[in-house]
């Protein structure tokens, strides 16, 4: 896989699978137990990231919706 700003092929992906034990953080909320769904980072169990180790590019299309904006709007 290369690098889809700077074509780089030192490309590092990780996937970890965390039971329900995540923590994470965004804007001002916080949270514990499973991860949000944010496309091309995490989802329930699941955390999937590829990230250019050169130029530090997150490997995806950007930007992403998430539903913690949306629980913003709603306040």
């Amino acid at each position: 896989m290369k690098c889809q700003r700077c074509k780089s092929d030192r490309v590092f992906s990780i996937y970890g699978k965390a039971s329900d034990l995540h923590n994470w953080s965004y804007k001002e909320k916080e949270g514990e137990g499973y991860a949000p769904y944010i496309d091309n980072v995490c989802d329930g169990d699941d955390m999937d990231v590829t990230i250019c180790l050169d130029c530090g590019q997150a490997q995806g299309t950007w930007p992403v919706e998430t539903d913690l904006d949306e629980e913003e709007n709603d306040a």
